[in-house]
């Protein structure tokens, strides 16, 4: 197991095929050890490169893209008038 910068970001391997155990496990480790409640999403390299892949930016743009996953899904209102947000030299989509 490794951490990924400063992300809190974790990369492991395990047997477990089961997404949604691992995050239970994971997220019930995390409050035993440390005694407080962490959203845990568990992704597979798979995952993480079909969302790559489904990227909207182009190649170009893409290299210097950041991704952030949402442990449940945003409210429409929310998400509109996060979209009307504008930032000089920056550019944000959100998907499914």
């Amino acid at each position: 197991m490794q951490t990924y910068i400063q992300s809190r970001n974790v990369v492991f391997q395990s047997s477990e095929g089961n997404k949604e155990k691992l995050e239970l496990k994971t997220h019930d480790t995390i409050n035993e050890y440390f005694g407080f409640e962490v959203p845990v999403l568990v992704n597979t390299p798979e995952g993480l490169q079909q969302i790559f892949d489904e990227c909207p930016f182009s190649e170009e743009k893409k290299v210097n893209c950041y991704f952030t996953m949402l442990y449940t899904v945003p409210d429409k209102n929310l998400v509109e008038g996060v979209s009307q947000i504008s930032y000089p030299n920056e550019e944000f989509i959100i998907t499914e």
